[in-house]
């Protein structure tokens, strides 16, 4: 059993809280504390994700101080890159996490860039630690491999660029022991959206995952929605969101992210949970321009064309077929397939040789009267000009009925 081991920090960095111990035992060198510890002379300590040197330390404290469950969620990337796993699953890597076994997750060498990849801070937490603790630490959600800004402070984070990869492994390498650069936030020319990105990286660190899947409909109403196959979930135009997501992140990350114009059909798997790795949805909700809250909401955000079809719906007007069609922008086909998926049942009228004869009226407008009815029609929401009529006159006439005098 250890007799000491210091309490983590909110959010401090597993390898971070070695580290501390390190600092706190007073040992000369490296090996002998790495010994006391894991009882043998070399450990994974910098691992980006969890991994045995948790149950090791944890095996030698009380569980009801240091439980190890709660270690693994709070100081590690595991809440991350487990974001978008299925509960079973998760459960399933957390259990073999406690037990001390190995848990490989694909995604992270994939995509993490791990040759590249240095231990990061942000002066700004820094200043504030080293002047209300009197040390700084290593932030868990720092070391998130895209995440380039401070979700607190905005500022970009700093990389120990010669902070030696090859020995982070066996080797502690404290924060309060560097020379830091400790600043105010600062401006820089990083592109707007990574700000943004770096808050949802960290929101899917902290974030519970539970509710409704509110990306594809966001996107849908953005006029990325597409109707040309039926089905109940919501499809996307991969090739119109992925040539805007292009323009918008640049092509080597959609290339790293998503292997090119071949990654099309992982943006509507994404849509629908289907994905693992976070990554994507994170540069997915980030355009789509989604707060966290929205995303993992248990509230479904409106769909748009589903708000207008049932809108018609509920119209006392009576619409053919047609003019349903040209209301919603949309084919024939189009029309049946939004209904199908919207579980609508057809209110139109189905035109052909048993409609109705219409009839056709006109009618002249001096200037004032015309900017009457021009402000009226643009406020009303009608698309054409003889569909917000047919509604005025009829709704007078129906009015008329009800109250005759």
């Amino acid at each position: 059993m250890l007799t000491y081991f210091p309490s983590p920090y909110p959010g401090e960095w597993w390898y971070s809280i070695l580290c501390r111990y390190h600092v706190r035992s007073g040992h000369a060198k490296q090996q002998t504390t790495v010994q006391e510890l894991f009882h043998q002379p070399r450990a994974a300590l910098g691992s980006v994700f969890p991994n045995g040197t948790l149950r090791q330390v944890c095996s030698q404290l009380p569980s009801e101080i240091f439980p190890i469950r709660e270690m693994i969620l709070q100081h590690t990337v595991f809440p991350y890159y487990t974001r978008f796993q299925s509960l079973p699953a998760k459960n399933v890597m957390l259990d073999k996490l406690c037990r001390g076994e190995t848990v490989v997750i694909t995604g992270i060498r994939k995509f993490a860039e791990i040759k590249a990849w240095r231990p990061r801070y942000c002066p700004c937490c820094a200043a504030e630690e080293q002047q209300g603790l009197g040390e700084a630490y290593w932030h868990v959600d720092h070391q998130i491999p895209l995440m380039s800004h401070c979700p607190i402070h905005g500022c970009r984070l700093i990389p120990l660029e010669d902070l030696p990869m090859g020995q982070l492994d066996y080797t502690f390498f404290p924060l309060s022991a560097f020379d830091l650069a400790l600043s105010s936030p600062q401006q820089d020319d990083a592109p707007g959206w990574q700000l943004s990105f770096s808050q949802i990286l960290h929101d899917y660190w902290a974030f519970p995952h539970e509710g409704y899947s509110n990306l594809a409909i966001t996107l849908s109403n953005m006029g990325y929605g597409s109707t040309q196959k039926a089905s109940q979930h919501t499809i996307l135009n991969a090739k119109r969101v992925f040539a805007d997501m292009v323009n918008f992140y640049g092509a080597r990350i959609m290339e790293q992210m998503f292997g090119g114009e071949k990654g099309l059909p992982i943006i509507n798997r994404a849509c629908k949970w289907a994905v693992a790795t976070p990554e994507r949805y994170a540069l997915l909700q980030c355009f789509a321009g989604l707060d966290s809250t929205t995303m993992f909401s248990t509230v479904r955000v409106e769909d748009r064309q589903e708000a207008q079809l049932r809108q018609l719906q509920r119209s006392e007007v009576i619409f053919t077929k047609k003019q349903v069609m040209e209301q919603m922008g949309v084919t024939a086909s189009q029309l049946e397939i939004m209904a199908h998926r919207y579980g609508i049942v057809p209110f139109w009228k189905r035109g052909g040789g048993e409609e109705e004869r219409m009839h056709k009226l006109s009618l002249v407008l001096d200037d004032k009267e015309y900017e009457i009815y021009k402000a009226a029609f643009q406020r009303s929401g009608y698309r054409f000009d003889r569909h917000f009529i047919k509604h005025c006159i009829l709704e007078y006439l129906q009015e008329k009925e009800r109250h005759p005098t």
